[in-house]
């Protein structure tokens, strides 16, 4: 049984086995409802940053210190430096296909194929754990947003084309993590992608001009509507809050759906914590930590923008 079978679409392209040596990897399918029985039949499935109780009670483990009552602060990859090895016939399993996860994933492979991490490695390490816990400093306050004349007005970023490899849902997940292991020993960064990188530039640069992005500064809060993936980072450009509503969003391949987004540039802007709770009486599924939440995955959300603002404008942190 190959556990990547439940992934979806179904239509994947076949990997070259050579590519990664060690752990199955699968997806699972967050939609309610879903059926994910196919990956845990008969097979010792080990969870990382799964955030659905359900799942995740099925699992051996489950490395998630931001989401499981844990530290916050500190991202999975960071745990899976020097945790224990889940067994050598495990299967690797996620809900969130992002650096964190499939790096976390990259990294327990290596271990278990007696890989030496070295400095290099560990560097690569923190760079993705300050991406993925905020840690990034304080707000650099309002930005330019890019432009034709001036399409990078900040550094582009090592992890950019990596992140959209690890995001790119025509490739298997088992490819993806491999290709991410692969820049970990060799520091091979996908061309492809930075030249898709380039493009998608482009494209939001043509969307913020047509006002396909929509950004509204209110209170201190960004208000974002966009189906573009940098909707989140064009809003940090004007506000340090940002509620990001993509209402096309698709979930590894899934149907379209209305998805909430919301976020702090860092601690202390906003009591993340106090808000979800409101928001989660008004709509179930409703997750996350204290720097990032959103609405329940797979599924439309019912709540308006203004459902949403008046929520967190309530928990604003004064200065």
């Amino acid at each position: 049984m190959n556990p990547e079978k439940n992934e979806f679409p179904q239509n994947k392209p076949e990997l070259d086995e050579k590519m990664f040596e060690g752990y199955e990897v699968a997806l699972f399918d967050p939609r309610p409802n879903a059926d994910n029985s196919k990956i845990f039949e008969g097979k010792k499935v080990y969870g990382i940053e799964v955030t659905i109780p359900a799942l995740a009670e099925q699992c051996i483990g489950n490395l998630d210190p931001q989401h499981s009552g844990g530290d916050h602060t500190r991202a999975a990859i960071e745990d899976a430096v020097s945790c224990e090895l889940p067994p050598k016939d495990a299967v690797l399993a996620t809900v969130r296909p992002d650096l964190d996860s499939f790096g976390s994933m990259a990294l327990l492979n290596m271990r278990q194929n007696n890989d030496i991490l070295n400095e290099d490695i560990l560097s690569k390490v923190k760079k993705i754990a300050e991406a993925d816990t905020f840690a990034k400093g304080t707000w650099p306050g309002e930005r330019e947003l890019p432009t034709i004349e001036n399409p990078w007005p900040e550094s582009k970023g090592e992890l950019s084309p990596l992140s959209a490899m690890v995001m790119d849902f025509k490739m298997q997940a088992k490819e993806r993590v491999a290709r991410l292991q692969k820049w970990f020993e060799k520091n091979e960064i996908p061309k492809d992608y930075e030249e898709k990188l380039e493009t998608e530039r482009q494209d939001l640069i043509k969307a913020i001009e047509n006002g396909d992005i929509k950004v509204n500064v209110r209170d201190g809060v960004a208000l974002v509507e966009s189906t573009h993936r940098s909707g989140m980072d064009t809003g940090y450009r004007k506000a340090p809050i940002v509620i990001a509503l993509n209402p096309k969003f698709q979930m590894q391949g899934g149907e379209p759906h209305i998805k909430y987004t919301v976020a702090q540039y860092q601690n202390g802007f906003v009591d993340l914590k106090s808000a979800l709770s409101e928001i989660q009486a008004l709509e179930v599924g409703w997750g996350g930590s204290p720097t990032i939440i959103g609405s329940p995955q797979g599924v439309s959300s019912k709540l308006s923008m203004e459902q949403v603002f008046e929520a967190i404008d309530k928990y604003k942190i004064s200065s």
